[in-house]
């Protein structure tokens, strides 16, 4: 019993990392203020601007956030 709690703690802080992702069409990119905007409305924030570097309007994209909402990684589709 004890193993399988520790086993199911574990895998719980692996997927920390990625708390969220959303997926859509880019509509903004504003690197100044570091966000994306996709064209159904949904932005985020990211901490590093360089997450943002190469993504532009247009681009299909998949965005990875983590537990407090901030981007962590763009990926293009």
């Amino acid at each position: 019993m004890k193993t399988a709690l520790l086993t199911l703690a574990a895998m719980a802080f692996s997927f920390s990392a990625f708390a969220g992702e959303m997926q859509g069409t880019v509509k903004e990119v504003n690197k100044e203020m570091k966000s994306i905007t996709l064209e159904d409305g949904m932005s985020a924030m990211a901490n590093d601007a360089m997450v943002l570097d190469g993504v532009m309007a247009g681009d299909k994209v998949m965005i990875m956030t983590d537990d407090n909402k901030m981007v962590t990684e763009v990926k293009k589709m």
